[in-house]
């Protein structure tokens, strides 16, 4: 059919939507599916919704794995902080005070299956305070597509948030599923980091979210303008590691160390 087809699905209380120029459904046995939609393929659940030039949903019992390809977007349901966002670098708010938002990835393909989610070609993700670039996106989920545990974006990594911004070759985030909280960064190659207090590069970087410190190794350097006795100063520091608290806005420094004030 030229024109979009258009399906719901309600199965107990949750209702699903497809809609295509093309839908073709195949029973595979009780509670089993295999569904092609094609043309302006889109897919609205309880948890998700994808869009893309093909998807295939394939439904075993209670679990449904969703392939998709050409032009990809999934828009993921989840629970983050207000004023925060996925892959913010400011200390981690309380639990409490989460809400209700959404994350939308952009990619060529797209697969999400058995708890994890893998996303190909020229990803996009983005939140309400910023965006996130790589070649390749992998996310391991909770119990549900709204609690996520760990992400992992490869491939000219580049993080543009309210809080600063990022760029590195491999970048993994580990969450507290149950809020969605972030709970640690782990960069690495070719690390740059820029924010309000300054910049810092090195081959590996580290962020503690619960206590704000970003750990900088492999020809760590700094700088920025830092908290003193008297004010204010701008300080360009170099070591084997440097500790960058970004709540206190000061540094430590192991290994050899080199420090000059800057005017």
């Amino acid at each position: 059919a030229e024109e979009q087809v258009r399906v719901t699905r309600t199965d107990g209380d949750e209702e699903t939507q497809t809609a295509g120029s093309v839908i073709i459904f195949t029973p595979l046995g009780p509670s089993r599916s295999d569904i092609v939609i094609e043309g302006g393929a889109r897919f609205d659940g309880q948890n998700f919704s994808a869009q893309g030039d093909r998807i295939r949903l394939r439904q075993n019992n209670e679990e449904t794995a969703v392939s998709a390809a050409g032009d990809v977007q999934v828009k993921l349901l989840r629970f983050t902080a207000p004023g925060g966002g996925i892959l913010s670098l400011a200390q981690a708010p309380k639990v409490e005070s989460a809400q209700k938002s959404e994350l939308l990835i952009l990619a060529n393909q797209a697969q999400l299956a058995s708890g994890k989610g893998r996303f190909e070609g020229d990803v996009v993700v983005k939140d309400a305070k910023g965006t996130m670039t790589g070649q390749t996106l992998d996310i391991m989920f909770g119990k549900t597509l709204r609690s996520i545990q760990k992400l992992k974006v490869s491939g000219n990594v580049r993080v543009r948030h309210a809080d600063g911004k990022l760029a590195c070759r491999q970048l993994i985030g580990d969450f507290s599923s149950d809020s969605n909280v972030l709970r640690r960064l782990t960069a690495s190659g070719a690390v740059e980091i820029q924010n309000v207090h300054g910049a810092a590069t090195g081959r590996r970087a580290i962020y503690f979210a619960d206590k704000g410190w970003i750990e900088l190794t492999g020809e760590a350097q700094l700088r920025a303008r830092i908290a003193a006795s008297r004010g204010f100063r701008n300080v360009r520091a170099t070591a084997d590691l440097l500790l960058w608290d970004q709540i206190q806005n000061t540094f430590q420094a192991r290994g050899k160390f080199r420090s000059r004030t800057l005017p």
